[in-house]
Parts: C-alpha cells; sequence; structure tokens
C-alpha cells in the first residue's frame, strides 16, 4: 500500500496529513502564502520498454502548491485518503486544481 496523504482545506490553511507518521505530524500552507496551484499529469507511452517509465502507476498526477516564501509542496494524487474527487487523472487534478482556488478565493486573510 503507498504512503498516504489526508489534505484538509482549513479555516486558513491547508492541513497535510502524511502517513506513516509519528503523531500525525501535520504540514501547514496558510492561504496567504501561497502564490500558485499547478500540477503535473503525464501518462506512460503505449509500448514504454522497461526503463523508460520508471513512475509506479501508468498515470502521475501530482498537485503543486508553491508559496511565496520559496517552500513547494507536491501532492501525489494517488496517496490522497480523503479527497474523493482528486482521482489520480487528468480530471481529478483538474479539480483539485480547482477546489484549492476556490478555497483560496473564500479565505479572509
Amino acid at each position: 500500500m503507498p504512503n498516504q496523504t489526508e489534505v484538509i482545506l482549513g479555516d486558513i490553511a491547508v492541513e497535510l496529513t502524511r502517513e506513516p507518521v509519528v503523531d500525525n505530524v501535520k504540514e501547514l500552507m496558510h492561504g496567504k502564502l501561497i502564490s500558485f496551484v499547478g500540477g503535473v499529469h503525464n501518462v506512460k507511452p503505449i509500448g514504454a520498454q522497461e526503463g523508460e517509465w520508471i513512475y509506479p502507476y501508468d498515470e502521475m498526477a501530482w498537485l503543486q502548491i508553491h508559496l511565496n516564501d520559496g517552500r513547494r509542496f507536491a501532492i501525489d494524487l494517488h496517496e490522497v485518503s480523503n479527497q474523493a474527487g482528486w482521482t489520480p487523472d487528468l480530471a481529478g487534478l483538474q479539480t483539485a486544481i480547482e477546489d484549492i482556488n476556490t478555497w483560496l478565493a473564500t479565505l479572509n486573510v
């Protein structure tokens, strides 16, 4: 089973809890520090030879969050455990980006 990440869009911050971790340590990204939300999507080429595609799944969907202090967070959507619409494909990646951008627009920070 892959590692799991719980993503919560909280009152003022995105909260990531990655498992397995000791004591469920959270990574917090304050909404006012988020400068970019995007992603990386790629699909294993048909007929790829061994060693040409080393990602463990046939489809790659990574959510990327950049903060204005230079920190960057990458979240593999295969590992997100609590956001049903954030599927590990292009549609799920677009949903994740849209959800976070909508959440950012509602913040009072």
